[in-house]
């Protein structure tokens, strides 16, 4: 894949996951060829934070 191809593909790989409800705050290209893998993790920190104010919100 050609490198000016890759941010596209990877912000592909980002809709396709929060289309499915999973949140990928943080993405890392861990293959490039004719393919790409790429891996997606989501910021935890930030999640824990919400839930818990969504939490004490509703108290």
């Amino acid at each position: 894949m050609k490198d000016t191809e890759i941010p596209r593909a990877v912000a592909a790989a980002v809709n396709t996951a929060a289309e499915y409800g999973l949140g990928a705050d943080d993405a890392t290209v861990l293959h490039n060829s004719n393919r790409i893998a790429v891996r997606l993790r989501e910021n935890l920190y930030e999640s824990s934070r919400v839930l818990w104010v969504r939490d004490v919100g509703t108290l």
